[in-house]
């Protein structure tokens, strides 16, 4: 395996087509441009960047040097979205009115965690808010034309411990989340119908429980469960 000892020597090898960009969240801009015009793919880590002018610029750029570029939200190739999109279309559960999401996991040794540092970007809504936001835009095809939002910092005021947020989207559907490091671990979200509800309680980390995931489909006719031991991956890459 070849070594280097400066990510400038990495980019620099003709023979490396892709990087995936892990660092922490503040220094992803600038990696994934450098890597961009050296010509390489990027799968970023999440958040792609921490500024919608940022995220701007990385996509522009790999668009002008012809490279593939991802944020590694993973969770979104696992099957069971595309299960709960054919219910919603179906018409199963109505009308959609209101989506929710939450994400939480209690952090250990947070003194010291990159997690806890604001200026590498760290904070609940980076680190998790970022899942709740990107499955209600994905799930509701849409972006909100209002964001009204509260946080709760951590205890040396660096970064926001807990966040909620309430979207309100053009269409009149509503969308709430919440996201935490400083509680117990949930992870799940619910759509909300006229005729009925679609509950996923391993949503955005369904890695956890060896890729089993659980859908749960209420309406005033019948309740059901359905299941999925196999953790398949349905990758239709989106590139930017």
């Amino acid at each position: 395996m070849q070594k280097y000892d400066s990510y400038d020597r990495l980019l620099e090898d003709p023979d490396i087509d892709a990087v995936y960009i892990p660092i922490p969240n503040a220094l992803h801009s600038h990696w994934v441009k450098k890597a961009a015009k050296k010509g390489k793919h990027v799968l970023c880590e999440k958040p792609a960047a921490l500024t919608f002018k940022k995220a701007e610029e990385m996509i522009e750029i790999c668009k002008e040097n012809g490279v593939m570029f991802m944020a590694a939200l993973m969770y979104q190739f696992h099957s069971q979205h595309q299960r709960v999109r054919e219910i919603i279309d179906s018409g199963e559960i109505g009308e959609l009115k209101m989506m929710k999401a939450s994400l939480s996991s209690y952090l250990e040794n947070q003194d010291g965690n990159i997690r806890m540092n604001g200026e590498l970007g760290g904070g609940s809504l980076y680190n998790m808010g970022c899942y709740c936001i990107h499955a209600i835009q994905t799930l509701l095809s849409s972006n909100p034309k209002k964001v009204f939002s509260s946080m709760r910092k951590d205890h040396d005021g660096q970064v926001g411990i807990s966040v909620t947020w309430v979207l309100e989207f053009n269409n009149g559907i509503t969308a709430i989340f919440d996201a935490a490091m400083d509680r117990t671990r949930i992870d799940y979200y619910e759509i909300i119908g006229t005729k009925g509800s679609i509950r996923v309680p391993r949503a955005l980390a369904p890695q956890l429980f060896n890729g089993e995931a659980l859908i749960l489909t209420y309406t005033e006719k019948k309740r059901s469960l359905e299941s999925s031991i196999s953790f398949k991956l349905n990758i239709s890459l989106v590139v930017y």
